[in-house]
């Protein structure tokens, strides 16, 4: 049923753009691109926080123990670009009019992200000043951060709280009128503890190819790793369920047996989370790392269908066709076609340049060669 509050905030909505390719392609690649960024996040967060919170397993006290942070922050970076484009394809009319009523908010991201990314780099210099004192508003700067994108992200799906711009027309709108933020939050950042654990035990497992290793300490802390993420994870449970149950009834409905699509996503996510706790208690790495990549795809498919469904009674709305779709009737097919067909062979290139960039680090040792291809090289050599 469409309230009067939602015919008001539809008047608010400018008509949509045409869509340069068929609505079901734009949505996979939104999804997938979303993805990718979105794992690069949960690894960063999650590892600056426990740096934090758990120093002596997550990173060591010698430098580069870090080192990995700030490029994981600019690979984040990046990566939030083709997302981001498809959603403003999909979504503009919703996307943009939420970012121009948070105008300051949205601004205040660049330097604080910036201000994060040089926070990173100055943690492993050599300032004589102790790492967590970096850390922490580094850690604090990244949250901030994850806020303002959650709210931006929960403000586009809620045109009726654009109405709030008529009492404060100063760019300052955030959406805490939304009872759904403050969980969509909370399960952000622990989805991100859960990530940085398993990152804690994957440098701790590839640690111990360095001879040098102390092997009990490397292992004591992949364990620790995994402890994190078994913890949160199930800390994430009662996240998940305040994140449901804070939804309006005709959005939770359709999780709870509504639609058979919404359901079935959410049994999805229990069917991946539970053997992704049970192999983090085995101590089974891989297996654990890959079922909680399932369930953190799943959870980017909820997110869509849960965003979907919000703006559903503002499509009915709207007229059914804009401006712009009488002007580009057939589409950009063409353009995307090209498009995806040089970002497929820029692959390749982009696999023999890493290749070329490691045997270079290698070559002037700021990467470890293999053990086994460097035993190999000494034993040559003696010969």
């Amino acid at each position: 049923m469409i309230s009067p509050t939602t015919t008001d905030a539809a008047l608010l909505i400018p008509p949509p753009m045409a869509l340069p390719a068929p609505s079901a392609l734009l949505t996979l690649l939104q999804v997938l691109t979303f993805f990718g960024h979105l794992v690069l996040v949960n690894i960063l967060l999650g590892s600056v926080m426990l740096a934090i919170l758990d120093r002596r397993a997550a990173i060591p006290d010698e430098k580069n123990g870090v080192a990995f942070m700030p490029k994981t922050l600019a690979l984040a970076v990046n990566f939030a670009i083709a997302p981001f484009l498809f959603l403003q394809v999909l979504y503009g009319n919703y996307l943009y009019t939420s970012i121009i009523l948070m105008t300051v908010w949205w601004l205040a991201l660049v330097p604080a992200v910036m201000l994060a990314y040089y926070g990173l780099y100055l943690s492993d210099s050599e300032i004589p000043v102790s790492r967590r004192t970096v850390l922490i508003p580094t850690a604090l700067l990244l949250l901030a951060a994850a806020f303002l994108l959650t709210s931006a992200s929960t403000l586009m799906q809620r045109p009726d709280q654009w109405l709030h711009w008529f009492s404060a027309p100063h760019g300052m709108l955030l959406n805490l009128g939304d009872a759904t933020l403050f969980p969509r939050y909370l399960h952000i950042v622990l989805a991100s503890l859960a990530a940085g654990g398993l990152t804690m035990a994957w440098r701790a497992d590839r640690s111990l190819r360095h001879p040098e290793t102390d092997v009990d300490e490397a292992l004591w802390r992949r364990r620790r790793g995994l402890a994190w993420f078994f913890h949160t994870s199930l800390a994430q449970i009662a996240a998940g369920l305040l994140f449901l149950f804070t939804q309006p009834a005709s959005i939770r409905a359709l999780f709870l047996g509504g639609s058979f699509l919404h359901t079935a996503a959410l049994i999805l996510a229990a069917a991946c989370l539970i053997p992704a706790l049970f192999m983090a208690r085995r101590g089974c790495l891989g297996l654990t790392s890959a079922a909680a990549l399932g369930v953190i795809l799943v959870m980017v498919c909820n997110r869509f269908m849960i965003r979907d469904a919000m703006l559903q009674p503002y499509h009915k709305l709207q007229a059914s066709v804009s401006p712009a779709a009488l002007a580009m009737p057939h589409g950009q097919s063409t353009a995307l076609a090209m498009f995806l067909i040089c970002a497929v062979l820029s692959i390749p290139v982009l696999v023999w340049l890493i290749r070329v960039v490691l045997h270079a680090l290698r070559s002037t040792g700021a990467l470890p060669q293999n053990n086994r291809r460097a035993g190999a090289e000494a034993e040559a050599g003696e010969n």
